[in-house]
């Protein structure tokens, strides 16, 4: 068959880091200023998880039927802290290993996540201001996750931050 299939999970991450490195300079490439500035203007970090939409912590990866099974209903339009207080209240372990401007990771329902700023334009062209993250996924204790690039979106000051997959560059 065609084409280059990953054999150890060394080669699994080097290819993502392969990935991620194609749609920055993609990202890079086709940045402009944005007219529109909900992140920069308000001074957006992660350290504020109430202006984050809740449905960061299971990106669309996850079939709905999976999600649906849950006692609890992730929404677009709830903070993330919402969800940390739901885990609180059912004594489910959920830590918060790193956060600050850039870089948010914590860990819940045996996964780690992790969000890393990597640049601030509108990559979209719609004239709002977006931020490009490296948004990964482990299972806790194993070797088994994964990495993509996204795109925080805000439409106005009021919006929860939420999220789309960065288009993988075409191949050429």
């Amino acid at each position: 068959s065609e084409g280059w299939y990953a054999d150890t999970t060394f080669s699994i991450n080097v290819s993502g880091w392969f990935e991620t490195s194609r749609c920055f300079l993609n990202a890079l490439e086709n940045a402009k200023l944005p007219k529109i500035c909900y992140f920069s203007d308000l001074e957006f970090s992660f350290k504020d998880i109430d202006k984050l939409s809740e449905m960061i912590a299971y990106p669309g990866y996850i079939p709905e039927q999976d999600i649906a099974n849950r006692d609890y209903q992730l929404k677009q339009d709830r903070p993330l802290s919402e969800y940390f207080n739901y885990l609180k209240l059912n004594d489910v372990p959920a830590i918060i290993e790193t956060q600050n401007d850039e870089i948010f990771c914590f860990e819940a329902e045996s996964t780690r996540f992790y969000f890393k700023e990597l640049l601030r334009a509108d990559f979209s062209g719609n004239g709002y201001e977006e931020i490009l993250c490296m948004l990964g996924q482990q299972a806790i204790g194993g070797t088994l996750g994964f990495s993509s690039v996204i795109l925080l979106q805000k439409h106005s000051p009021d919006d929860l931050v939420t999220y789309v997959y960065y288009p993988s560059p075409s191949e050429e």
